[in-house]
């Protein structure tokens, strides 16, 4: 039986998206917008922008994972906000320029739909654990 405990932490390149497209957002209304429209649009630019960074900042997230691997069975544990998900199930995984997808089935009804980026883990061999472990159990 091998057990992989992988930790992670918070995204910058996540950050750095949210930030840019916020930036985007000010300078369409900047450039396009009128002057009557210009302090709505702006007021609206900031309760958004502050909005989106207090959920980014407060949403629960993934924590760790936890990959079992026996000679019959390959499991995965989550650790997604303050409780432990036990034995999920991995609908869906896609890799997208070194972003990894994952879309998980908790229990019965609960979905789980995971963005993890390159900077979430806190090493490579870690990240090539979650890839590798991913790799053998669609192969299944």
């Amino acid at each position: 039986m091998t057990t992989v405990k992988v930790a992670l932490k918070r995204s910058f390149i996540q950050l750095i998206v949210i930030i840019l497209l916020f930036s985007f957002c000010l300078f369409i209304i900047f450039e396009l917008l009128h002057a009557a429209l210009f302090y709505s649009a702006f007021i609206l630019w900031v309760i958004t922008f502050i909005g989106m960074l207090l959920h980014y900042l407060s949403s629960r997230k993934l924590n760790e994972i936890i990959l079992v691997e026996t000679a019959h069975t390959r499991k995965i544990n989550l650790h997604y906000g303050a409780q432990w998900h036990n034995n999920v199930t991995v609908r869906r995984s896609i890799m997208i320029a070194g972003t990894l997808y994952l879309e998980c089935q908790c229990a019965q009804e609960k979905r789980l739909k995971l963005w993890l980026f390159k900077d979430r883990f806190k090493s490579g061999k870690e990240r090539y654990q979650l890839i590798r472990f991913l790799v053998l159990h669609n192969n299944k």
